[in-house]
């Protein structure tokens, strides 16, 4: 079960970008099928690649946190990667950036399935490489773990 209260908390969102997250941006721009004209960011959290995508595509990000979404700049919607909140084939693109590592096997799967479900044509997913994890601790804002 994904802890959306986890992703509520203030201080996880509007950070400035780990140098690999900056190079995912880098990747991502240059990789962009052309012609793609709707692009849907499951799980775009504080919106640093949404925020940077193409203008010129309806571009959407969607995340389970309401704290994220405050940074995204444009089109939002609150929801889950394991029940997208659109219809069949809505997107040209669809991407999951930084995501799926977070999510147990069973939400996993249907995260994949929903992220088919709602692609026209093209999938991108992402996951970490070389991350910096001691620098991306966090603690509860409830309990201070």
């Amino acid at each position: 079960m994904i802890n959306i209260e986890y992703y509520n908390q203030v201080a996880l969102w509007g950070k400035a970008p780990e140098p690999y997250q900056v190079q995912v941006l880098a990747d991502i721009l240059d990789i962009l099928p052309e012609g793609t004209t709707s692009i849907l960011d499951a799980g775009c959290g504080d919106g640093y690649i949404t925020n940077a995508l193409p203008h010129k595509s309806r571009v959407v990000g969607m995340d389970i946190s309401e704290e994220a979404l405050k940074h995204i700049n444009g089109e939002k919607k609150l929801g889950s990667i394991t029940d997208i909140p659109f219809a069949d084939k809505s997107f040209g693109l669809v991407m999951a950036n930084d995501v799926i590592e977070h999510l147990p096997e069973i939400e996993y799967e249907k995260a994949l399935r929903e992220l088919r479900r709602v692609a026209s044509r093209y999938i991108l997913i992402t996951v970490p490489h070389n991350e910096q994890l001691g620098s991306n601790k966090e603690k509860c804002a409830n309990c201070g773990t």
